[in-house]
């Protein structure tokens, strides 16, 4: 028998039913020594991380694969002395976005294999380079640390770029799936808000219910026709290798559109916040991702208990 929306719906229900059961590691993770946050792994002294692999002595680094000294970096392969970088890989980075394979770098954005720049776009196998104009070393110097003064005296320096230099309004960026405002609270923040995100409705050629009902009926013809989300009523199509999988698989297509699908598991996931809780088991304090909302709905055990019941 195919797995049907009513198979998975039903099977999710059980898999609460057993969340409620069972007792709940406060957090994710092992191999680690002085960790807070969730899903960390072979890590040392990290605190309020989330998806680190592993690190030491790191404080507010989200989706890195490795986090050395380092304070606020996320979605980073490799970090070593940085402060409030965005998607590099490097050491002493300051301030920055997608800065790979570099060192010594500030206030830089889309620089490759270089050092020693201050304020550059789009630079590679550069070194001592101020607003993309080179410098001999000492002069870099010298006007680096003039500049950063001035900043310094204008209260402008050491943070991140400011909200009103992103290129992309919030309901259409990555941020919506770990920290979702709507329209209102993200306008009142400085974010910019998109009104006409490409989408089509009120164009589709088959109903989900003429869809065949097993899967081993479908064909490339589903390919040509034009879906509706049962969730957002937005249209979307299927590609060649979805139809496969589904077949192979013994699955019945989704009946909702691949954003809606994606929203809900990472709704589905904990959130990159830390909440003061009570293990239920021995009574100690403990930080978790559990909401005091599901604090309430599930039975949370400190690591410890977790694994003397548990494991």
């Amino acid at each position: 028998m195919p797995m049907s929306q009513e198979k998975l719906s039903m099977i999710l229900d059980k898999v609460e039913e057993l969340k409620r059961f069972l007792p709940q590691i406060s957090f994710f993770g092992s191999h680690n020594n002085d960790v807070s946050g969730n899903h960390i792994y072979n890590s040392h002294n990290i605190h309020h991380g989330f998806d680190v692999k592993s690190g030491e002595n790191s404080k507010y680094v989200y989706t890195v694969r490795s986090a050395i000294d380092t304070y606020d970096g996320s979605f980073s392969p490799v970090l070593e002395s940085c402060y409030e970088v965005l998607n590099c890989i490097g050491k002493n980075v300051l301030f920055s976005h997608n800065v790979v394979e570099s060192h010594d770098v500030m206030y830089s954005e889309f620089c490759y294999n270089s050092s020693d720049l201050f304020g550059c776009l789009g630079l590679r196998n550069k070194s001592y380079c101020i607003f993309n104009k080179q410098y001999t070393k000492e002069d870099y110097i010298i006007l680096r640390d003039r500049i950063i003064s001035l900043l310094k005296e204008k209260g402008e320096y050491g943070s991140f770029f400011p909200i009103w230099m992103s290129p992309f309004a919030y309901n259409e960026s990555i941020i919506n799936e770990y920290i979702n405002k709507d329209e209102k609270d993200a306008l009142e923040e400085g974010y910019k808000w998109k009104y006409d995100l490409p989408f089509t409705q009120g164009q589709g050629t088959i109903e989900y219910s003429s869809i065949p009902a097993s899967p081993s009926d479908y064909d490339e013809s589903l390919t040509k026709e034009i879906f509706t989300c049962t969730s957002c009523t937005k249209n979307y199509k299927l590609i060649s290798r979805e139809i496969a999988f589904y077949k192979r698989m013994n699955i019945v297509i989704p009946s909702e559109c691949f954003n809606c699908r994606h929203q809900k598991r990472m709704f589905s996931r904990l959130p990159r916040t830390l909440y003061e809780a009570t293990c239920a088991n021995c009574k100690k304090s403990i930080n978790t991702s559990y909401d005091k909302e599901k604090q309430q709905l599930y039975r949370i055990y400190c690591e410890s208990c977790y694994q003397q019941e548990m494991v």
